[in-house]
């Protein structure tokens, strides 16, 4: 797919990402939208041959190869956005609602293709009076669902933040805490008369604290399971009423070697002989130089597997006869 494309006023060929796109799904270059369209104060034909009329608003950039894609989607999301309406609109009537998704289609189809654009509009045109109210409910309805979604969606980042500063908080005071304990335990051995036996000490009454923590975070624990509701309780008796596992095998393990088992091969064809066959039958004497020197060259595959190959080769071939 080619990487250029040709405006439609200056037949000049730019980038792809360097051109705007009009309603009726022409290309014109960058250059000639700032200096011939946008400087318009008056709407002007697309081009030459394009009787469309246009204005600066009339244009967007660029997304897509292809320019009918691009009006297809300015169609749907510009022209035809008021068309939003649901099988609940009908009542549930699934033959009235097809039609309805004919005639937006219908109309969808005249606009890509320039067919009867008059009609068209004034179609769509009574089809939104006719549906005043129910078109302006479905898009209020629309507002509040984008709405909900977007406080949603800044409720669950700004929770994101806070846990985050939360983390980072309690990430400085666990270090500002190491920092203080390692200068505590500083000053005492600077102040002790005898800094092995307060180091000593130390070390004692740190393990004390952790031993202490541990116990209260178990009594918590505890606490939580007999304070709980009876779905904590339901899943421990649950739990109790799981068979145990098999204890595992205990004393030394023991390994089975692996045995090679040649593959089994599909003949098509009758049944091939055996190695021991074709040595008894002497068909390595006929075998050519090239299974010696193939031998020679590579390593561990001989004249015989060579021939056997060959011999296997011919019999499957047999069965296109």
């Amino acid at each position: 797919m080619e990487d250029k494309s040709t405006c439609v006023r200056c037949a000049s060929k730019r980038d792809r990402d360097k051109f705007y796109v009009s309603e009726c799904g022409h290309f014109i270059c960058e250059a000639c939208y700032k200096n011939k369209i946008v400087p318009s104060t008056r709407q002007q034909p697309c081009h030459k041959d394009c009787p469309q009329l246009v204005s600066a608003r009339n244009f967007t950039r660029r997304k897509y190869y292809s320019g009918s894609v691009h009006r297809l989607l300015f169609v749907r999301t510009h022209l035809l956005k008021k068309l939003n309406l649901t099988l609940e609109n009908f009542g549930g009537d699934q033959r009235r609602y097809n039609d309805y998704l004919e005639f937006k289609e219908d109309l969808a189809w005249r606009y890509v293709n320039n067919h009867c654009i008059d009609e068209a509009k004034d179609m769509l045109r009574r089809f939104v009076e006719v549906h005043k109210d129910m078109i302006e409910e479905n898009v209020a309805r629309a507002e509040a669902l984008r709405l909900e979604r977007l406080r949603e969606k800044k409720e669950k980042e700004e929770a994101e933040r806070e846990k985050q500063r939360r983390a980072e908080a309690k990430r400085k005071a666990e270090y500002l805490a190491r920092v203080q304990a390692l200068l505590a335990v500083q000053e005492r051995l600077r102040a002790s008369e005898d800094p092995e036996a307060e180091l000593k000490l130390i070390v004692q009454e740190q393990e004390e604290e952790v031993k202490r923590k541990a116990e209260t975070a178990l009594a918590e624990e505890e606490q939580q399971l007999k304070g709980g509701d009876g779905a904590t309780a339901s899943a421990a008796d649950q739990s109790a009423d799981i068979k145990p596992s098999k204890p595992r095998r205990t004393g030394p393990t023991t390994y089975r070697l692996f045995k090679y088992k040649p593959p089994h091969m599909a003949y098509h064809g009758p049944t091939p002989p055996t190695e021991k066959e074709i040595e008894e039958a002497g068909l390595l004497q006929h075998a050519p130089p090239s299974f010696k020197e193939a031998e020679d060259l590579f390593g561990g595959a001989t004249v015989l597997y060579y021939t056997k190959k060959a011999v296997e080769m011919a019999y499957d071939s047999l069965s296109a006869l």
